[in-house]
């Protein structure tokens, strides 16, 4: 990311989120490595399960902005989606955002748009079911990203389960902050 503004508030965004706590954002080098992946994709349509305070969201849509795209992002938390959408104007990224406030187990449902790239970042227990609508919403030749696959191990077995059983999936591990797991999506399922 070159923009100094930008980059400084994702400074901010991240420490804030250390303090605090309860923000469960992604790494520092999550972010950059997802900046990187969606402009070499040239991704147009992202779709993020679990905004929290918007630092996730803010890597995604500076990238974004550089692909001409945009993002849908899917938080229930009435707080978080106020932070979000406040730091997304701080940015000034906001127009490039569709925050979809509600419990994302059920928003997803009703998401009928292809996406290119889908990441996964919410409640553990939901993961399956995430899939399964990203599975769904992703285009052929797509990606999806689950995060947490290492830190929260114990709890996605069933996950990581039905990722190996999957003959249409591609999957390699990623080893910074807690884990993800990157999914490539064979064109054909």
């Amino acid at each position: 990311m070159a923009d100094r503004e930008r980059t400084a508030l994702l400074d901010q965004m991240y420490d804030f989120g250390q303090q605090h706590g309860g923000m469960w954002n992604v790494s520092p080098e999550t972010g950059r490595f997802f900046h990187f992946m969606l402009q070499a994709m040239v991704a147009r349509r992202v779709l993020e399960i679990g905004t929290s305070n918007g630092y996730s969201t803010l890597w995604l849509v500076d990238a974004l902005e550089k692909t001409g795209g945009w993002l849908t992002t899917l938080e229930q938390d009435e707080k978080k989606v106020e932070m979000a959408t406040e730091n997304l104007e701080k940015a000034d990224l906001k127009d490039r955002v569709e925050i979809i406030h509600g419990d994302a187990r059920e928003t997803i449902e009703d998401l009928d748009k292809r996406f290119d790239f889908i990441f996964i970042d919410a409640d553990k227990e939901s993961y399956v079911h995430y899939l399964t609508h990203a599975l769904r919403l992703v285009r052929p030749g797509g990606v999806i990203v689950a995060d947490n696959v290492e830190s929260h191990a114990s709890e996605l077995g069933e996950f990581l389960a039905m990722i190996e059983k999957d003959p249409w999936l591609e999957d390699v591990r990623l080893p910074f902050g807690g884990g993800q797991v990157m999914m490539y999506v064979r064109p054909g399922r």
